[in-house]
């Protein structure tokens, strides 16, 4: 039931659609069955049929301009039904993308042109209710996303620009802007003469479209307009306020879309705020010491702005600062444990990136001094026979290095073979080399 009353509503899209088809197969016509010719399928629902029908006629006819007109039409014909059951089920955005596909096929089809506009009037039209609810909820961001999305399927969305600029000036008003901006702002967008003029001149031309010189005036009135806002824009932008200064641009281009200077300064913004958002990223993976994503965000950052090469310099100094920094401690938690001939070499790594990082060269070299000593000593313990001598040489370790080797261990045993002479002597060092 539900695909008859399908093709019944297509018949009246397919009949407008298929009339140049009808005029390319009449030569065929009278000598095919009705149900082989592609457009007495289109008008009967059968798409697909039609379709591959038209595909195949293609392949035959490969030079043939009416086969390839066909097999246009009746693609853009199975878009179009595609995309009506899409709407069917709710799912505007993919219907939208295959009625466009449609118009590219078969531009100027008042059919397809009207299911364009449909469609994409309903997407604005959600798209609008979400941006209020999400200002009803205080949320800027989003509201300013809806609204964008509103404008993206329908550009003279006359309640959606006025949403958006709304949004942006409280957006800047919030950034710091102060209230004095943001009253004159809204006063310039709502009660300022030259939107009152606007108006007039809009309603001149709906009832005299031919007004040449109304239209001069509203042309006129929307470049001063949108000159306010883009002076506004500049001023922010020679202070680095870049989403403030990209919100202006937006509002000058919101009056007049065909400010290029406003537009120019757009696509900058946007390039300096989409590189602030990778300095602050950055930051946040310098500090989880994430250092190579880090530079990756900053090499990004830098590719995109054109006046940010301070701070993002600054920002590089501070990952390279954190990633020796993080050495440094690497080779001072090794120190801290004793485990000195560890430690040098991550001093030594360190050094390679930094000569003169911190106090790092003299904390090697003493390093290097003790395992130095250690050696020596260790060496005369292990060739003197006389125990009292060994425990004296021994015993110097606890000053730099308890931990060396087995020397704790001789030690006790020392000790032990002291306190208890008829007990076995204490075992040798574990060698007369020293390590």
């Amino acid at each position: 039931m539900r695909s008859k009353t399908r093709r019944t509503a297509l018949a009246a899209v397919t009949f407008a659609l298929f009339a140049a088809s009808f005029a390319a197969c009449a030569s065929t016509r009278g000598r095919e069955p009705e149900e082989r010719n592609v457009g007495w399928l289109i008008a009967h629902g059968e798409h697909d049929r039609a379709l591959e029908l038209a595909a195949r006629r293609k392949e035959e006819r490969p030079n043939d301009p009416a086969a390839e007109s066909q097999h246009r039409l009746a693609s853009a014909a199975w878009l179009v039904a595609r995309g009506r059951e899409l709407t069917f089920e709710d799912r505007d955005e993919e219907a939208l993308e295959l009625f466009r596909q449609a118009q590219e096929l078969a531009p100027g089809v008042p059919e397809i042109e009207d299911w364009v506009a449909r469609t994409s009037d309903k997407l604005a039209r959600q798209a609008y209710e979400e941006a209020l609810e999400w200002q009803g909820r205080d949320d800027l961001e989003e509201a300013r996303a809806a609204y964008e999305r509103a404008l993206s399927y329908d550009p003279d969305d006359a309640r959606a620009k006025q949403g958006l600029q709304r949004v942006l000036l409280h957006t800047n008003y919030r950034a710091g802007m102060g209230e004095k901006y943001y009253r004159q702002g809204i006063r310039a967008l709502d009660d300022y003469w030259l939107e009152q003029a606007r108006g007039s001149f809009s309603y001149t031309l709906k009832y005299a479209p031919g007004d040449a010189r109304a239209r001069q005036r509203r042309t006129q009135i929307e470049g001063m307009l949108a000159d306010e806002r883009y002076e506004v824009a500049r001023a922010m932008e020679a202070q680095e306020h870049f989403a403030a200064a990209r919100n202006e641009y937006r509002l000058a281009l919101l009056i007049d879309p065909e400010h290029a200077e406003a537009r120019l300064g757009l696509e900058r913004m946007e390039r300096e705020q989409r590189s602030s958002e990778l300095l602050r990223r950055a930051q946040q993976l310098t500090l989880a010491r994430r250092f190579d994503e880090a530079e990756a965000s900053l090499a990004e950052a830098a590719e995109l702005s054109a006046v940010q090469a301070e701070e993002l310099e600054g920002a590089r100094a501070a990952v390279q600062e954190a990633r020796l920094g993080q050495l440094y401690d690497v080779a001072r938690a090794l120190e801290t444990d004793n485990r000195f001939e560890e430690a040098i070499v991550a001093y030594g790594d360190l050094l390679e990136l930094a000569p003169f990082y911190r106090d790092a060269i003299a904390r090697r070299d003493t390093l290097e001094d003790y395992v130095a000593d250690a050696r020596r000593l260790y060496a005369q313990a292990a060739a003197t026979q006389d125990l009292g001598e060994r425990g004296s040489i021994l015993r110097r370790f606890e000053v730099f290095w308890p931990e060396y080797r087995d020397v704790r261990e001789q030690l006790r045993a020392l000790e032990a073979a002291r306190t208890a002479p008829e007990t076995a002597p204490p075992p040798a060092p574990e060698g007369s080399k020293p390590r």
